[in-house]
């Protein structure tokens, strides 16, 4: 048999780690917060969920997001978990979490709160602004207003800055995208390797 690819990341946020496998083996939307179990998890991650080593477990389609306590470090945890992950897809397991999404005007506010935090001082710095069109369907239409609109950098803020800080919290979120991008026929902003949101906490 041969084993089920994956392979850790480190996000911005280190407090995050995120294991991305390949196959259909894993699929969301889900969240397991500290206390809670789900029969799909390894049991390691169970334990650790329930002794509160792992404070929350985002699943999506082919991803695993990993948030530990502050007072954690990866060094001690790390290595056990991608030890049990690998084992216990590699036995014939599927992690299927789905848990209730939220509804588009919770998504709203999330995204609202977002656009008016942090993200809101450095887009103004810009010489920009990002203001909420619209959540239908989880997908999350925004205007790029000012310097913002086709900077090239506009992408890399779409993705890095709103959609995977929204997902962090809310995996149901399917995309974020431009006025400009309302017709597009893709089915999501291309992934950009640059790291250049500093206000990313």
């Amino acid at each position: 048999m041969t084993a089920i690819p994956m392979h850790a990341e480190q996000t911005a946020d280190p407090a995050v780690m995120r294991w991305v496998v390949r196959g259909d083996v894993v699929t969301g939307p889900g969240v397991i917060n500290s206390g809670q179990e789900d029969a799909a998890l390894p049991p390691e991650w169970n334990s650790a969920l329930t002794a509160g080593e792992i404070e929350q477990v985002i699943v999506t389609d082919g991803e695993l997001r990993v948030r530990i306590p502050e007072q954690r470090q990866w060094r001690d945890i790390a290595g056990n978990l991608q030890g049990s992950l690998s084992k216990h897809l590699n036995e014939g397991h599927v992690i299927a979490v789905k848990t209730d999404a939220r509804s588009d005007e919770e998504l709203a506010t999330a995204v609202q709160n977002l656009l008016d935090g942090p993200l809101a001082s450095y887009v103004a710095s810009h010489g920009g602004k990002i203001t909420l069109d619209s959540v239908v369907d989880s997908v999350v239409t925004v205007r790029l207003i000012g310097a913002c609109k086709g900077c090239a950098s506009a992408g890399a803020t779409l993705k890095q800055g709103i959609e995977d800080q929204l997902r962090e919290n809310y995996p149901e979120i399917k995309q974020v995208r431009s006025i400009d991008d309302k017709d597009s026929k893709t089915s999501g902003l291309a992934e950009n390797g640059r790291k250049l949101l500093p206000f990313i906490s």
